[in-house]
């Protein structure tokens, strides 16, 4: 969609590369039509998405949702339009090369078995988050193997909407998946209104087409540097190191913070640098009072939320 159909006039413009961290979001999803026979349902949306990253290697995130307002229901009132924020990817180093985006909506029967095994998939996809390389890694897998066995082991399950593309030269914008016949549907007359709700020219809602919505974004700087783990990891033993007094210690704490955070692939090398920077004349404030002080409160330095870098 352009930039006159969307509310925040965000345009289609390519993603940086080597420069910009990539950020899809889910923002809503229209739900009609589903498969009769079922009695009840869960509405489960589901992404895998792979990038590129440092090491050259594929980095692979899943996430998996059940909106409350699709949890347990019937068919025959199924039939509404659901707005979302929700993070798919990101945000990511985008380095290059193509985007592989898989995004669907299933209906799952409601049987007793559906509800805790959904439970559980959603779990492990939250803990390994969309945000963070080699957190992700080890759940690909398991979410992958349990979206498919719970999809093909119920002949009432079905996909009800999808998009399985790759992209090569991802752009930031609005993007429309609708299941409607050829010809139906102008794309150039709709619009989202701030619900991120699809409407016509004359701002009423598209009812009959069962549709997803989602945006690709881009920054240039990653503002939850700070909650990276191996990063916040390094820099907790750092301080440790600091409060010993013990300056052999922060020497070797420091190196092994400055190496975590130089290729840490979930960063670009010029922010990694500025946090090390950052840090690096923390700890040269704090030796003098390791050498000097001997007694009293332990020298400190600042925890990296305490950091502002690209204000």
């Amino acid at each position: 969609m352009q930039a006159g159909q969307v509310p925040d006039g965000l345009k289609h413009v390519p993603v940086g590369e080597n420069s910009q961290y990539l950020n899809i979001f889910l923002r809503s999803m229209r739900v009609c039509d589903v498969r009769k026979g079922m009695m009840t349902f869960y509405g489960t949306v589901h992404s895998f998405i792979s990038i590129n990253h440092q090491s050259g290697n594929i980095a692979k995130f899943n996430s998996l949702t059940t909106p409350s307002e699709l949890s347990n229901i019937d068919s025959i009132h199924v039939d509404r339009v659901i707005r979302m924020n929700s993070r798919l990817l990101g945000p990511i180093p985008y380095r290059g090369g193509d985007v592989e985006m898989q995004l669907g909506l299933f209906s799952i029967k409601g049987e007793n078995l559906a509800g805790p095994y959904l439970q559980l998939l959603q779990t492990m996809a939250k803990t390994a988050g969309v945000s963070y390389i080699n957190m992700a890694l080890p759940f690909v897998e398991p979410i992958v193997s349990g979206i498919n066995l719970l999809c093909g082991a119920q002949n009432d399950s079905v996909l009800e909407i999808g998009l399985s593309d790759t992209i090569d030269k991802p752009e930031t914008g609005y993007f429309v998946v609708m299941r409607a016949p050829r010809g139906t549907i102008s794309l150039s007359d709709l619009r989202l209104d701030q619900d991120s709700k699809l409407v016509d020219g004359s701002g009423k809602l598209i009812a009959d087409y069962p549709y997803i919505v989602f945006s690709v974004e881009a920054s240039d700087h990653r503002p939850d540097w700070a909650n990276i783990p191996e990063i916040a990891d390094a820099h907790n033993k750092l301080i440790e190191a600091v409060h010993s007094r013990d300056s052999g210690k922060v020497n070797d704490a420091f190196s092994a913070f400055r190496i975590t955070t130089i290729t840490n692939p979930d960063l670009f090398s010029s922010d990694a640098e500025a946090i090390v920077k950052e840090v690096d004349n923390d700890v040269s404030k704090a030796l003098p009072e390791m050498t000097t002080v001997t007694r009293g409160p332990p020298p400190k330095i600042r925890g990296l939320d305490e950091i502002s870098l690209f204000q």
